[in-house]
């Protein structure tokens, strides 16, 4: 059984002021939709931003915690920021040589299950709680709006490769990744600085005519199943 509490995102507000339609994801209300789908997927690759802080995520440290997480079947990257993807879906970025960071994919359950046995792991392997927000802005606009918050050339940064730098005014991971031919970047932003950060990413983007889009729009294969309502 899964230890991690179910929560609402940081924004969970926000989303719900904008008429955000719901569905559960892990326990955890994901805005799935705001409005006609048609809309959200025209704007998917143009510029889009969504919320899917309703992923479970999870770090392991320690000086044992590699051949841990080996002794369960998951490669590990070689470089510190590199990521691979877990087996199921979701993904691992090594964020030093002994300290990791897990996150599922929206169908994955993986996590659930590496957190319920960290609870008896050996010495030397340590859970560490991540309250991150994640959000995803999409599009061939999306390099705009990093231009503005951020001081990075992301038009040369390598794809799977995570980032940590600032982007307006807040420490964050920004990670360059794709949704089939959809140019993609995730950010990962401490949740007591997600508001803030969301709403000026809401702000740029708007301005670019981008649009705050749901998680059935991203994922709708995966999120057909997740039900829907008007409340969480």
């Amino acid at each position: 059984m899964s230890t991690i509490a179910p929560r609402l995102s940081p924004v969970h507000h926000l989303l719900e002021a904008r008429g955000a339609q719901w569905g559960r994801l892990g326990g955890t209300a994901v805005a799935l939709r705001f409005g006609e789908d048609e809309v959200e997927r025209a704007a998917l690759p143009i510029l889009g931003l969504c919320d899917i802080s309703a992923l479970r995520k999870l770090g392991v440290k320690g000086p044992h915690a590699e051949g841990w997480l080996r002794e369960r079947g998951i490669a590990l990257p070689v470089a510190i920021y590199d990521t691979l993807p877990l087996p199921g879906g979701g993904m691992v970025v090594r964020l030093g040589t002994s300290e990791f960071l897990l996150g599922d994919s929206i169908a994955g359950e993986r996590i659930a299950s590496l957190s319920g046995q960290l609870a008896a792991a050996p010495p030397g392997v340590f859970r560490v709680e991540r309250e991150d927000a994640t959000f995803l802005l999409t599009g061939t606009r999306a390099l705009e709006v990093l231009a503005q918050v951020c001081s990075i050339n992301f038009r040369t940064a390598p794809m799977h490769r995570l980032v940590l730098t600032r982007a307006a005014g807040i420490n964050c991971g920004i990670l360059p990744e794709s949704l089939g031919e959809v140019p993609v970047f995730r950010f990962w932003v401490d949740g007591g600085y997600a508001v803030s950060f969301w709403e000026t990413l809401v702000e740029i983007a708007e301005e670019l005519d981008g649009k705050v889009i749901g998680a059935a729009c991203c994922f709708p294969d995966v999120m057909a199943s997740a039900g829907s309502s008007a409340a969480p």
